[in-house]
């Protein structure tokens, strides 16, 4: 009987790498393309419309920023855990708004817009371990590296 091969931490390392940028750069490109109903979400939200416009542009500036980090190979850890922090600040927001708002907007992009609030929270979860073993697997890459 022959040996499955086992996939390289490198190879997880990429294809979490991967996911994240497709999953950025989805998301906000579903907002560019209809930015005024992305800051009419936010305007809705307990951030208040005074700030919608700055909040939107900062969102999606950020998601790209985190994009052109994660494309990189010496940036990459900083691409994850940017992914991190925005999906765990992503995350305290609805957690947020479902406990104390009376208006639950969702302002996320495309596809992701159509999930109900629990799998929102599930999938942003996943999306946070994913990046954590991204991390794990490229610290440990680069700690390994500087042993030698």
């Amino acid at each position: 009987m022959k040996r499955i091969p086992i996939i390289s931490k490198k190879k997880i390392a990429l294809a979490i790498t991967l996911l994240f940028i497709m999953l950025f750069a989805y998301a906000s490109i579903t907002k560019v393309r209809d930015i005024t109903y992305f800051q009419l979400q936010i305007g809705q939200s307990p951030l208040g419309s005074a700030v919608a416009g700055w909040v939107a542009w900062g969102i999606i500036s950020i998601e790209w920023v985190t994009v052109a980090l994660l494309i990189f190979q010496n940036t990459r850890q900083v691409g994850l855990f940017l992914s991190v922090m925005l999906m765990s600040l992503f995350t305290a927001y609805i957690l947020l708004v479902l406990n104390f708002s009376d208006s639950i907007p969702c302002s996320c992009g495309g596809i992701i817009s159509g999930m109900g609030w629990n799998v929102h929270i599930i999938f942003n979860c996943a999306c946070i371990v994913f990046a954590l073993i991204g991390l794990f697997l490229i610290e440990g890459k680069q700690t390994h590296r500087s042993k030698q």
